[in-house]
């Protein structure tokens, strides 16, 4: 049987056989959902997914939204992923409805073009904020903290 060659377009580009780009286009999607699911049974984190996606050899996983991404985390839900997506809007200052705020890929975050301000924005308002450990944290003692004695402090140590 006689071997598919790429077809010549009329933009100078070339075209890979359907049977080729069918399989290619399969493997992509087996790919995306094994790194969904790895985060799903936590074996991975999300920030696992976003360092995979910017690596070179791995560029099917740029098409994974980052609604889906957070979608995927145990213990996440809609308010949640929704919550994460409005801070990162927010903190980037952007306009977005609903509908294409759900449809923004991991290319769009990773993209050079904004020099990094974008997966800055996304690990700020990805990561859990840490509350302080005690009111008025760090400019006063902890509460039942031992205040030493002053009168102790030239005491010669016996």
């Amino acid at each position: 049987m006689k071997e598919a060659t790429p077809v010549p377009q009329p933009s100078g580009g070339w075209l890979a056989p359907a049977p080729q780009a069918a399989a290619a286009r399969r493997s992509a999607a087996m790919r995306r959902a094994e790194y969904l699911m790895s985060v799903t049974d936590g074996l991975l984190s999300v920030n696992d997914v976003v360092n995979a996606a910017a690596e070179p050899g791995n560029k099917a996983l740029l098409r994974i939204t980052l609604h889906q991404l957070l979608l995927s985390q145990p213990g996440w839900g809609q308010v949640r992923a929704g919550a994460a997506m409005d801070r990162l809007v927010s903190l980037l200052g952007l306009r977005l409805d609903v509908g294409p705020l759900r449809r923004l890929p991991l290319s769009w975050l990773l993209d050079p073009r904004a020099a990094g301000t974008r997966l800055l924005a996304w690990l700020d308002a990805t990561t859990p904020q840490m509350a302080a450990p005690w009111p008025g944290f760090p400019f006063t003692p902890a509460p039942g903290a031992c205040r030493p004695d002053r009168t102790d402090r030239h005491r010669p140590l016996s």
